[in-house]
């Protein structure tokens, strides 16, 4: 009872010099200060000085309470944005975060429909492109990009957010360089920003500043993912330190008993950086010996901000991460426990983009175990499983996650052949090789060619045509 006594005093005394300003407030509300990013140059040289707050460097995990107490989007009702969430739009978030990528897009095309400002327009053309991200459908997320990059300059004068959806585009096709170069040219213009977490008056701004704090969340988890992907866990963890620690300073103003009342509620991407974020930690740690998968309290917390918002295929992410960090650590025997359970989380899941590369890991633990033909029954799953993806320009380029492509299980697989002299699978396997190839060579010469010709467009509408069709039939078995 003390205790609780003593809580709701604290909280008052927060709320002193907010109700105080607000009262001697001609408006009621002032603009919180923010960083003014400008237009930013797409693939442009590595910054210099990121301008980044070093300062924080210890996780600061957000209680379950806090969990529980942000209040998550509903239809009808404000979201952090400063617009109601329309039927269609919360159902195509709860179909997204269920697995079912093809009925969220369609209920998006409702929610523009319904939509009531331009802005929200924008906002779930933001949304579309991170779902097909997400999904691995990066072709078609990637056709969006130049009108929302646009539609952002017309409302907030800046690209910020544009250059981070491209960066997160460059990263799933293995462009990591350029992902790299586009992060740090978003987190360089953010000048240091930090998300502000106490208020004298309600933000007049507050859907700039939740545009500015969803980038900086996207930014510093794409450059966590970007380090993973490369098998650079010291760097990555690094960056997801910052990014579960800025979206956990959000989610604590959002939970807050009175400054979360102005905000309005939460979006669950918010929570789903966190959780992504301390699932990268968690694999950070994994490698570094320092923790196990059970016991884990980075993927602990994870779980419960993945739970919190639905995301059924959350332990498929830290399965399939886990599963990488422990390869990468030799940690073989683990490995192949923990791949196996990613194979059977992401199958269920419908995550075909994360099969292929499970399997692949999969390969690797075997054939470390000296377990040959095993491992090459892996390698062949694995190779049946992206050509099932492939489209027209999905090359061996494209095709990089995890720090894995085609063209590496290609090699292990020409690699056991030709140590068993046999020559005919030997020829095959040189031959769908050589098949990318080609692929790689025409997805090269669009890109060197720019994208304005009739003959490219015609080409990306086949490609795009051939994904979709490959879509329809995974939902015909």
């Amino acid at each position: 009872m003390i205790r609780l006594l003593h809580y709701l005093f604290r909280s008052w005394l927060c709320l002193i010099p907010l109700v105080a300003g607000i009262a001697s407030a001609p408006q009621g509300a002032e603009a919180v200060e923010l960083p003014t990013p400008g237009v930013l140059v797409a693939d442009h040289k590595i910054p210099t000085n990121l301008n980044f707050d070093d300062s924080n460097e210890n996780l600061t995990p957000l209680s379950p309470k806090i969990i529980n107490r942000i209040k998550l989007i509903k239809a009808g009702k404000k979201v952090v944005y400063g617009f109601a969430v329309s039927e269609p739009l919360f159902e195509a978030q709860a179909a997204i975060n269920n697995g079912l990528l093809n009925s969220g897009l369609d209920l998006l095309d409702q929610a523009d429909g319904e939509a009531k400002s331009p802005f929200e327009l924008l906002y779930n053309d933001l949304y579309r492109i991170h779902a097909l991200n997400l999904y691995g459908r990066m072709s078609e997320a990637e056709l969006l990009l130049d009108d929302f990059s646009k539609q952002e300059i017309a409302f907030h004068e800046s690209n910020v957010m544009a250059i981070t959806l491209l960066a997160d585009t460059q990263s799933r096709l293995g462009e990591t360089t350029k992902a790299i170069r586009n992060y740090q040219t978003v987190i360089a213009s953010l000048k240091g920003w930090r998300f502000p977490t106490s208020y004298s008056r309600p933000p007049s701004n507050i859907d700039e500043l939740t545009w500015i704090a969803e980038t900086r969340a996207r930014a510093t988890l794409g450059l966590a993912l970007a380090y993973f992907f490369e098998g650079d866990y010291s760097t990555s963890k690094y960056w997801a330190l910052q990014c579960a620690n800025h979206t956990g300073d959000v989610m604590r103003v959002l939970a807050h008993m009175f400054y979360g009342r102005f905000l309005g509620r939460a979006h669950p991407d918010i929570l789903l950086s966190h959780a992504v974020a301390l699932t990268l930690l968690g694999a950070a740690q994994i490698h570094e010996g320092a923790s196990r998968t059970s016991g884990n309290q980075s993927l602990d917390y994870a779980r419960k901000a993945f739970d919190r918002i639905g995301f059924s295929h959350g332990e498929a992410h830290i399965a399939v991460m886990s599963a990488k960090a422990l390869v990468d650590a030799g940690n073989h025997r683990d490995a192949l426990l923990v791949a196996n359970e990613a194979l059977k989380l992401s199958r269920a899941a419908g995550l075909h983009d994360f099969i292929w590369r499970v399997e692949y890991l999969k390969g690797l633990a075997l054939l470390s175990a000296g377990d040959k033909d095993s491992a090459e029954e892996a390698f062949r799953y694995a190779q049946i499983a992206v050509d099932e993806q492939t489209g027209l320009l999905g090359g061996d380029t494209e095709k990089r996650r995890f720090g894995i492509g085609k063209r590496d299980i290609t090699y292990q697989l020409t690699r056991l052949t030709f140590d068993r002299q046999e020559a005919a699978l030997l020829f095959t396997d040189l031959e769908r090789g050589r098949a990318r190839a080609f692929v790689d060579m025409l997805a090269n010469v669009v890109e060197f060619g720019g994208t304005s010709s009739e003959a490219v467009k015609e080409l990306r509408r086949l490609d795009l045509k051939s994904r979709q069709q490959f879509h329809v039939n995974q939902l015909r078995r």
